[in-house]
């Protein structure tokens, strides 16, 4: 048999082997600049800042995208003074092409609510909470890395996935390892409590291991510059050193893109003019978590807590009340009955403490999972209160395929956040509402048939929700779990309805 003394310092000996050449294979990727140049490329800006920050992160996506649509007569913007509450912005003279990319429809959609053809100060686009809530930021990353793979800069790599599978599968049958008995040795018995050992072992420990390598891994993490990419990204580091050459440009006000055309915008993305990026304030947009509610009458900040995101513990994220008591009641008894079986069939110490422990804490899990479930689903709520933001809170990775006319769909969204204010407390959790129940009775029927522009509204019936913020609504849901089960709008009878 292996030694019980061996089998855990390998397994972590494996998992930190893991993350060393995880962490050197996602380390920053460089590029070596061209000469400087002033000549300028096609590709977006967004792309631009995705390619000169390594592939990791686009951290002036926003700004750099905002300027660009400026230079373009797509918006206008105005400078009263050097600060994002004196900079106005509105909507412009030109309209965006059907093919423009979704990053770019975010900014110009964000813009047209918030502003409109009213020049509205640049402060408000940032504090007004983004479409798509907190994860607004990520999303335009997203979109420009998709955007970048199309062009061919970018490829697909599945190494991480590869390196996770083959880390979890060493891990885990170094920790079985002492299961095995000596030839002859072991009767049924042993032979059950071995395999009970093993289920256990593994649905535990290589479970968490590959949640947290392999699902909760960034968009961009896995990808790497293709040689066309490699190239580009040499051309903007030139353009980028031929802009830091003319220290005046650094101080250009946002404004100056009437003058400096699509120069300014590239210059945010290369990041070579950091005034004008800084007086946006853009990159805060949504990032925070504090809202604006009239519901009770008087003006007052709520402040929103989201789920923080825990690979370990909830592998799918958060899950309705229903499909958690099924889980809990089939997996109860098992992790029960399995510690039951290990702690008097299996002779070793170590392997009897290892089996006990793990199915002990499985089981614990399951209990608590079963409980909360049950409350929720016994003692549902019903508030009533104003919308203070939608934004999506899952979806279907549909971008990554065109449609079948070759057009470009966003992602297909199937549960929502939905920040509801009831007046009750200043500190709120979100919502989470399915998109069935946040279409309402729409009945959009299967996918038609025919032109881009009727599947593109079909798909727009199929995602937008029966309300939008500041609608008063009457949610009956899930406290813990803080799944809707119904939401319908508000009665002017309602006494739980107050008009602003």
């Amino acid at each position: 048999m292996v030694s019980a003394w061996l089998s855990v310092p390998v397994a972590v000996a494996v998992v930190v082997l893991y993350f060393t050449v995880r962490l050197s294979l996602l380390r920053r990727r460089t590029v070596t600049a061209a000469a400087a140049t002033p000549d300028l490329r096609d590709e977006p800006p967004a792309v631009v800042n995705l390619l000169v920050n390594g592939l990791a992160d686009a951290p002036q996506v926003a700004s750099a995208t905002l300027l660009d649509l400026a230079a373009r007569r797509l918006v206008e913007v105005h400078e009263v003074a050097p600060d994002a509450r004196h900079t106005m912005v509105r909507l412009g003279t030109q309209t965006l092409p059907d093919a423009a990319p979704a990053y770019e429809r975010r900014i110009l959609e964000r813009v047209a609510a918030t502003a409109g053809r009213t020049f509205t100060p640049v402060a408000e686009l940032v504090e007004t909470y983004a479409d798509g809530g907190f994860n607004w930021q990520r999303r335009l990353v997203r979109d420009a890395m998709l955007d970048a793979r199309r062009r061919g800069l970018v490829s697909t790599s599945d190494q991480g996935c590869l390196l996770g599978i083959a880390a979890a599968a060493v891990a885990t049958a170094a920790l079985l390892a002492p299961l095995v008995p000596e030839p002859g040795a072991a009767g049924f018995g042993g032979a059950a409590a071995a395999l009970g050992a093993a289920w256990i072992v593994v649905s535990l420990v290589g479970g968490s291991l590959m949640s947290a390598v392999s699902v909760g891994e960034k968009a961009g993490a896995p990808d790497r510059y293709t040689a066309r990419g490699r190239e580009v990204t040499a051309h903007w580091l030139g353009v980028a050193a031929w802009l830091r050459n003319h220290p005046a440009m650094r101080d250009l006000p946002p404004a100056a893109v009437a003058v400096w055309d699509r120069y300014l915008a590239y210059g945010a993305a290369l990041d070579a003019i950091p005034h004008a990026v800084r007086v946006l304030d853009f990159e805060t947009a949504g990032r925070r978590a504090e809202l604006t509610s009239r519901h009770t009458g008087t003006e007052r900040t709520v402040h929103v807590r989201y789920w923080a995101r825990n690979r370990f513990l909830r592998p799918g994220g958060p899950a309705a009340a229903q499909a958690t008591r099924v889980w809990a009641l089939l997996t109860l008894p098992l992790w029960i009955a399995a510690g039951v079986a290990a702690a008097t069939t299996i002779p070793s110490p170590y392997l009897r403490g290892l089996v006990v422990v793990l199915a002990g804490l499985q089981a614990a899990r399951a209990g608590y999972r079963l409980v909360r479930a049950q409350l929720d689903l016994t003692r549902p709520v019903v508030v009533t209160g104003t919308v203070l933001d939608v934004s999506v809170a899952r979806h279907q990775p549909t971008a990554d395929t065109p449609g079948p006319h070759g057009q470009e769909l966003p992602d297909l969204p199937t549960h929502y956040y939905v920040v509801l204010d009831d007046g009750s407390t200043d500190v709120v959790r979100p919502w989470i509402v399915n998109r069935d129940l946040a279409r309402g009775r729409r009945d959009v029927g299967p996918p038609p048939f025919g032109s881009a522009e009727r599947l593109t509204g079909w798909f727009d019936d199929l995602t937008r929700p029966f309300f939008s913020t500041g609608d008063v609504v009457r949610l009956t849901g899930q406290p813990r779990s803080r799944f809707a089960t119904a939401i319908a709008p508000a009665g002017d009878d309602d006494p739980a309805v107050v008009r602003p």
